[in-house]
C-alpha cells in the first residue's frame, strides 16, 4: 500500500507514517506522491541520523531489498 497517499492514516504526518513501518520491520516503502516523497525521504535521514538503531533498521531493510533483487536476477551484473 501507499503510505503517503493511504487516507485511513491522514493523521499522522507521511515522514513519520514510512519511519514507524521500517521501524516495525517493513522493508520498502512505497510513496507515490512526487510532492511527498522528498519530505519522507528527508524523515528517514533526520530519524535514522539521530537513532543509531533506526540507522541500522533502515540499513538491514535496503539490504533486504537488494538480496531479494540479486535473488530475482534484477541487480546488473
Amino acid at each position: 500500500d501507499d503510505l503517503c497517499d493511504a487516507v485511513q492514516l491522514s493523521g499522522i504526518a507521511p515522514e513519520q507514517r514510512v519511519a514507524d513501518f521500517l521501524a516495525a520491520g517493513g522493508t520498502m516503502a512505497l510513496c507515490t506522491d512526487q510532492q511527498l516523497a522528498p519530505r519522507v525521504w528527508a524523515g528517514i535521514v533526520a530519524r535514522a541520523k539521530a537513532d543509531p538503531a533506526f540507522a541500522s533498521t533502515v540499513d538491514a531493510a535496503a539490504l533486504a531489498v537488494l538480496g531479494a533483487k540479486d535473488l530475482a536476477g534484477l541487480l546488473p551484473r
